[in-house]
């Protein structure tokens, strides 16, 4: 039943300029996940922005969306220097999970291909499910998806991967409650909001669409038990 919410301070696919200020204004909200991207702001803005987010006791995620090893293997040393818990997204390699591992970080590579702008996700169902039973047997210790940026059946999409006990977290374009229930009803880990936020999908300031957002995941949590 439980999905847990990982707040983005991204926008766009961007880290926002703004990120460390308004984690500095939210941090006292009950989200313990917090992530941004590994671009929008240099290296030591990353570092500062990483160190505030481990200082307040949270579980911080760097994620990218690159294809290229040689780029992703970076973001993994970017993931090392910065001292947060996991990197995120981007194509598997064996390279970048052993690299993170040694280091004791969590990774949680992507499913699937994204191709244009906006970018859409290809394949069918039985091909993506397979990458992801696929990468849970290599010890990957999650799986990304951009569901609702899948040109077929999003919520059949979700459903065929939570069914192989690989845990999922759908990143992208959670921007609505109906969105949020699917996640929940499918059985998925986690769910990002980034730029749902900065686009006020869920009410006026970010403080409150995340204090809005959490008090219904409770309330759903609440129902459930009580049923």
């Amino acid at each position: 039943m439980a999905a847990d919410l990982i707040v983005m301070l991204t926008w766009n696919d961007r880290t926002v300029h703004t990120a460390h200020e308004i984690f500095e204004e939210c941090k006292g909200l009950p989200v313990q996940t917090w992530g941004f991207k590994d671009v929008g702001m240099g290296h030591d803005e990353m570092k500062r922005l990483a160190a505030s987010m481990k200082g307040a006791g949270k579980t911080v995620f760097i994620e990218n969306i690159e294809q290229d090893e040689d780029v992703i293997l970076r973001c993994a040393d970017l993931c090392i220097e910065c001292g947060v818990d996991a990197m995120t997204g981007g194509k598997y390699f064996d390279s970048a999970r052993d690299k993170l591992h040694r280091f004791g970080l969590r990774y949680e590579p992507t499913l699937g291909n994204l191709t244009g702008r906006p970018a859409v996700l290809k394949g069918s169902i039985i091909e993506i499910a397979r990458e992801a039973e696929e990468l849970g047997q290599k010890g990957v210790d999650g799986v990304c998806i951009a569901s609702y940026r899948y040109s077929g059946n999003s919520v059949e999409l979700m459903r065929a991967i939570t069914k192989l006990g690989v845990p999922l977290c759908v990143a992208g374009s959670v921007d609505s409650f109906n969105r949020i229930n699917e996640v929940i009803a499918c059985g998925v880990s986690s769910f990002t909001i980034g730029s749902a936020f900065f686009e006020h999908k869920f009410g006026d300031t970010f403080y409150r669409q995340i204090n809005i957002v959490i008090d219904y995941l409770n309330s759903r949590l609440k129902q459930h038990l009580n049923n």
